[in-house]
Parts: structure tokens; C-alpha cells; sequence
């Protein structure tokens, strides 16, 4: 059955434990799963941490606004921001950019605000 959402958030069942402000795609079963590096994105995980098979929020990529990204180390304000493991930002290029860095990160796990695109 087709379903219409026209929210910029949607749920999705989490392929594994998933954490707040991390990179996700959805997967062949439908499920929310982290990126990897150069991958393709279907949003960001919003404020709470879930366990496998739980339902995740995801703020939805091309919905507008920002987001808080969890990023894998030092980022400069304005740089672009690439996918990475385990749902990080990264400035390190690796495929197509998907955002840009509002905020300067100096260390792995540090959450910046990003304009996605």
C-alpha cells in the first residue's frame, strides 16, 4: 500500500542500535541504517538513541532547515560535510558532498549544525 508523507520527519524500524544526530539510509528491508563513507543518505537521526527494531525519527534530506550532525573529527565552519562510517559527518571527501558545516568541530563525536542538501 502507497502511503504520502508530507512531514519533514518520518519513522522508520532502526537495523541496529542507532544514536542521536547520526547519517542514516533506508535499507533494502526498509530499515533506517547508518552510512558509510561515500554513501547516499535518507537523513538524520533526531534526539534519541534506539535499540535494533525500534522506530527512529529521521529528519528527512531536501526537507529544508538544518540539522545537528554527529561528525568524525576537526571540520572548519562552511566546509562540506561527507558521509562516513558509522553515520558520522566527515570532511574528509568521500563521494558526493551532503551538506555544509554552519559550526567548527575540533574532535571525533562532536555535534555541529549542518545545512543538508
Amino acid at each position: 500500500m502507497s502511503q504520502f508523507n508530507d512531514n519533514p520527519v518520518k519513522s522508520f524500524p532502526a537495523n541496529v542500535a542507532l544514536e542521536p544526530h547520526r547519517l542514516v539510509l533506508m535499507n533494502s528491508s526498509g530499515n533506517a541504517a547508518y552510512t558509510t563513507a561515500g554513501s547516499s543518505y535518507t537523513g538524520v537521526t533526531t534526539n534519541r538513541a534506539v535499540t535494533a527494531g525500534d522506530k527512529v525519527a529521521v529528519k528527512l534530506r531536501g526537507q529544508g532547515g538544518t540539522a545537528i550532525v554527529c561528525v568524525d573529527g576537526a571540520v572548519t565552519r562552511g566546509g562540506l560535510i561527507y558521509t562516513a562510517a558509522s553515520g558520522k559527518g566527515s570532511a574528509t571527501v568521500s563521494g558526493s558532498a551532503i551538506g555544509q558545516a554552519l559550526e567548527t568541530a575540533t574532535a571525533d563525536n562532536d555535534e555541529i549544525e549542518c545545512l543538508l542538501f
